[in-house]
């Protein structure tokens, strides 16, 4: 059980921890867990228990039982960060304020670990899903602020009848086109707090309010 350090670097490997723990981990008072698929053990499982090592000194234990693979960190101490920093529980998960306001290295490493665990599948799009409306929010933004200009959109998957399962909770995808090096739209500009984007039009319509006998204006804008 290694300490906590004084200070860690906000990287790419510490933001891919955070990421990957995002999509895959859980916790308890005493322990850590990465969830991975079996097949994954030598990619993303091996991945993972590097840059522990690499950057703080762990040895993680990796156990693969069945169709599974689990990489498990032990500390009461590493536990309460991680929640502090990231919450436990698939609905409930989000980045910490502090964390999302870091720099564009750790970001990218956040987002390709979320990805890495909880990406699209899609030979079209980047990205990723998840059941937190927060932590969609949170990758949202970090998307927005690298460049890709992202969608959000949100999937209600269907009960199967068959299935013991009475409620799904709402899916959050985010997605951006793949092959596409991040760039700045013409129709956009973006500061370092806002995306700004350019109005094509205004549209009026004129809508009749019966109650009061009184007809008023609605303006939309078209972006």
């Amino acid at each position: 059980r290694v300490p906590l350090p004084e200070l860690i670097e906000l990287d790419s490997d510490f933001g891919w921890l955070i990421g990957i723990f995002l999509a895959e981990g859980s916790l308890n008072n005493s322990k850590i867990t990465f969830s991975f698929h079996a097949k994954e053990v030598d990619t993303l499982g091996q991945k993972t228990c590097d840059i522990l090592f690499r950057r703080f000194g762990i040895w993680a234990t990796k156990v693969v039982r069945n169709n599974r693979c689990d990489v498990k960190l032990y500390g009461a101490n590493w536990c309460q960060l991680l929640n502090e920093l990231c919450l436990n529980g698939s609905f409930k998960k989000r980045l910490h304020p502090l964390l999302a306001s870091g720099n564009k290295e750790f970001l990218e490493g956040v987002l390709n670990g979320w990805q890495d665990g909880d990406g699209l599948g899609d030979p079209q799009r980047c990205g990723g899903v998840t059941v937190s409306h927060e932590l969609a929010m949170n990758m949202y933004d970090i998307a927005n602020a690298i460049g890709h200009r992202p969608t959000i959109e949100t999937l209600q998957v269907k009960i199967n009848p068959k299935h013991n399962i009475k409620r799904r909770r709402l899916r959050y995808i985010v997605a951006w086109p793949k092959n596409r090096k991040p760039q700045i739209s013409e129709r956009s500009d973006q500061d370092d707090t806002h995306v700004w984007r350019k109005v094509a039009k205004l549209e009026t319509e004129q809508i009749a309010w019966q109650r009061r006998r009184l007809d008023y204006s609605r303006v939309s804008l078209v972006i």
